[in-house]
């Protein structure tokens, strides 16, 4: 059953934050429109506060692709300059999946590292141990592949 309510979650992050942010990207898009689409990324903010709250991940306590795909996207809310910190559960996720050793050895080798600070100047994460962790030379993160489209 977990494997079912797994796909559900992408396919929701695919179709309803994907699609809601990646119009933002577009220069041309007009006022009303940009408009639109932060109202409805705003009531699916709801539903993933509501769904995190009391949780670490969106399968409970177990990080999975779903997570990775979901702080991917929310990173984008910094190039977009959206501020995600009217939801705490949000920022509070982005804090935990960021602390996690493979995210860390992922920003490291994409050199993420001016995002990740960006990112940490505009909601509650806990940067001091973060990027301590970050730029240690005997940091001892696993290698993961974790696919950030930032």
């Amino acid at each position: 059953m977990e494997r079912y309510h797994l796909m559900g979650w992408l396919n929701f992050i695919a179709t309803e934050i994907r699609k809601t942010l990646e119009i933002l990207f577009n220069p041309a898009i007009s006022p009303g429109w940009k408009n639109a689409q932060l109202a409805t990324f705003g009531k699916r903010c709801e539903i993933f506060a509501t769904r995190l709250a009391g949780k670490h991940y969106l399968l409970a306590d177990r990080f999975t692709i779903a997570d990775a795909y979901l702080f991917t996207l929310l990173g984008w809310t910094g190039f977009l300059q959206v501020n995600i910190s009217k939801w705490p559960a949000l920022t509070d996720y982005m804090g935990r999946v960021v602390e996690r050793p493979t995210v860390i050895e992922a920003i490291r080798k994409e050199e993420l590292i001016k995002w990740f600070e960006r990112r940490q100047r505009q909601t509650r994460l806990a940067v001091n141990k973060t990027l301590a962790a970050i730029y240690s030379p005997s940091s001892s993160a696993i290698s993961g592949l974790i696919m950030l489209y930032l």
